[in-house]
């Protein structure tokens, strides 16, 4: 697929009959991308190409130990702990 960010995620929420928001479909494809699953590529000033990575034998990957999944945890749990 190769369109701008926003456009992209939109499509590939539709795509999955997912009513999410735009911001998690992005967050997903940076995950995707830490773990080496996908591979995003600037295209033509603001679009975007995102082609997907064979895994034959490497078993299941876990979003939660992608960085980008590890930042927002934390945040969360801070913004938990100052409400408490």
């Amino acid at each position: 697929m190769t369109d701008t960010p926003i456009r992209l995620a939109k499509r590939v929420a539709r795509k999955g009959d997912e009513e999410g928001s735009v911001l998690r479909t992005l967050i997903c494809l940076d995950a995707l991308e830490e773990l080496d699953l996908l591979r995003v590529e600037k295209v033509d000033g603001e679009e975007l190409h995102i082609m997907l990575k064979q895994t034959r034998g490497r078993g299941k990957a876990s979003l939660g130990q992608a960085p980008v999944m590890k930042k927002l945890g934390a945040i969360a749990r801070s913004g938990q702990e100052a409400r408490a």
